[in-house]
């Protein structure tokens, strides 16, 4: 039996569902715990011998898949999983605006946005680095005019700042992209012994803030195989490390959950 500790997952995304790439770098995946399997589905045979013996089952099918749970954090992996859940194949950049910006609270207008054709009426974005604090911290974008924006915020102060910033964070939205992976568990306490799973879809994922706590996921895989080769999936392949960003604090660190 190998020790929890020493199980290893590694991923890597696939172009065709279903079909390990032939060369591309995996990446190790951080979890708290996984179920991954693969169980078959038998049937008993109902056919009559002479004997009075059953005729043996049959298998009919396959199931594959699992939970991986983890805690979140700003890692390649968490991020994979989570695009892969909501149907895209990749994350939106971050869009980000620094220079003189002029606040009108009569109607919360912010003036002087050059790039604001990048944003979007909709966008939460987050405001930070005006003299005066009641003009920091997150809004709405309400209206797009030329290069001013209005915003939906509870406080609001009129002021011209040359050096304030204005954010949209990187994000996901729901698509219609059906993003897989292949994943290997490897025992790395046991000679040549890997499980390879493939055509892994994110079902479902649930996340969890509850306050006093480390942020944490769960994400339900579906698959349609797997197998234990005698060649591990990584062989001669270059395994990326896990990443090493601190999980987030439930009560400080998420500030606001939205959707779109």
């Amino acid at each position: 039996m190998s020790s929890s500790n020493l199980v290893r997952l590694a991923y890597i995304a696939e172009a065709t569902y279903g079909t390990t790439p032939a060369s591309g770098s995996f990446q190790t995946a951080r979890f708290t715990s996984e179920s991954l399997s693969g169980t078959p589905q038998i049937a008993n045979s109902e056919e009559i011998q002479a004997s009075h013996k059953s005729a043996g089952q049959v298998q009919v099918g396959l199931d594959v898949g699992g939970d991986i749970n983890t805690e979140l954090s700003n890692d390649v992996a968490i991020k994979d999983f989570l695009r892969a859940g909501m149907m895209q194949g990749s994350w939106s950049s971050q869009v980000t605006f620094t220079g003189s910006l002029t606040v009108t609270a009569i109607g919360k207008t912010i003036a002087g946005v050059t790039n604001a054709s990048s944003f979007a009426i909709g966008d939460l974005v987050i405001l930070s680095n005006f003299a005066d604090e009641r003009n920091n911290g997150s809004a709405y974008i309400t209206n797009i005019s030329g290069t001013t924006i209005t915003v939906a915020k509870e406080t609001i102060a009129s002021e011209t700042d040359a050096s304030a910033t204005i954010t949209r964070p990187e994000r996901v939205q729901v698509g219609t992209y059906k993003a897989s992976f292949s994943i290997e568990k490897d025992f790395q306490d046991l000679t040549d012994k890997t499980i390879a799973y493939r055509g892994m879809l994110v079902n479902s994922f649930a996340l969890n803030f509850e306050y006093g706590s480390i942020a944490n996921a769960v994400f339900s895989f579906m698959g349609n195989g797997y197998e234990t080769p005698l060649v591990p999936m990584t062989d001669g392949r270059t395994v990326l490390a896990a990443g090493t960003d601190q999980p987030l604090n439930s009560s400080s660190d998420v500030g606001i959950v939205t959707g779109k």
